[in-house]
């Protein structure tokens, strides 16, 4: 989605908030390689102090926030559902970003976002 969204002046973060003392995969270096592997569109952080996540509520991997031109959320949820599954066509994500860039108000502006639960610093 980053990449086909980068050319109509979308930009995107990808921030990692999972705990990387107890779980090596998540971290920062552990990610650049994926990053630098063209797994993820960067650029990707960490969240180290799990501030961001707590701020923006935010509760699994991938938890999702499509900003509008002013800052407000205007889509909050799953990215779309053909991660890992092209039978599953769902499009929530590229829908919001298009009425985003269109201007209009987002029709469904919010799912439940899926994945692995944030691995939380004891």
């Amino acid at each position: 989605m980053a990449r086909d969204y980068r050319g109509r002046g979308v930009r995107t973060l990808q921030i990692s908030s999972n705990d990387a003392r107890r779980y090596p995969r998540d971290s920062p270096a552990a990610m650049a390689a994926r990053v630098d592997a063209g797994e993820f569109a960067g650029p990707y952080l960490h969240d180290a102090t799990q501030e961001v996540a707590r701020a923006w509520g935010a509760a699994v991997t991938s938890d999702v926030f499509v900003l509008d031109g002013e800052g407000r959320v205007a889509y909050r949820g799953a990215p779309d559902a053909d991660h890992g599954d092209e039978a599953a066509s769902a499009q929530w994500l590229r829908s919001a970003l298009d009425d985003v860039l269109a201007g209009r108000p987002v029709v469904l502006a919010e799912t439940k976002p899926v994945g692995c639960s944030i691995k939380w610093r004891e």
